[in-house]
């Protein structure tokens, strides 16, 4: 089974980007000297189309066209790689398709959430170091941006939820009141 990584959800609309950071995992074949990427290809469903791709010595990048993608859909990519040593990897990327106006589905900015305070305490899972926050897997940040990212997240989750009840028929702002008694 390839390591996967799940990225923010799309919109059918969005021509995006995709890229994969080999660098730890080219890091730990050892040797002499370290591996470097010989080449890159990519298998997409049906429904998405690649516009181009390309790949460095540590990394691989995909831009895809989601036009006809499913709204709902979670979509799997797989990316098989070769090193100049002869090794070879296979990684997935799970993107999420949703409308824009879901974007910001209380589940999916949960998830995040939850990612990014593991990551913070040192509690994640693989699973939860590999989520994508834009281009950047959590792994990847800095605990000066896992701080930022949290507040940034926990903000978004609140006004989802927010959202929700709104759409559930609840008041957008509701009153607390406190009665004082002597």
């Amino acid at each position: 089974m390839p390591e996967s990584t799940i990225t923010d959800p799309v919109d059918p609309g969005f021509k995006k980007t995709f890229t994969l950071d080999y660098t730890s995992m080219l890091a730990g074949l050892g040797g002499a000297t370290t591996p470097k990427l010989t080449a890159s290809t990519w298998e997409i469903p049906a429904e998405l189309v690649e516009l181009s791709s390309s790949f460095s010595d540590t990394s691989t990048q995909i831009k895809i066209d989601f036009a006809a993608s499913v709204i709902g859909h979670n979509y799997a990519i797989y990316n098989d790689v070769v090193t100049d040593s002869g090794e070879a990897r296979r990684r997935a990327l799970i993107i999420p398709v949703r409308d824009a106006a879901s974007f910001t589905d209380a589940s999916d900015l949960k998830a995040t959430l939850d990612a990014i305070r593991a990551a913070i305490a040192q509690t994640a899972t693989r699973a939860q170091l590999r989520r994508q926050i834009g281009d950047k897997a959590i792994e990847w940040f800095t605990p000066e941006q896992l701080m930022a990212a949290e507040t940034r997240y926990q903000q978004l989750y609140n006004a989802a939820k927010r959202e929700e009840r709104v759409r559930q028929g609840d008041p957008f702002i509701s009153n607390i009141h406190t009665r004082f008694v002597g």
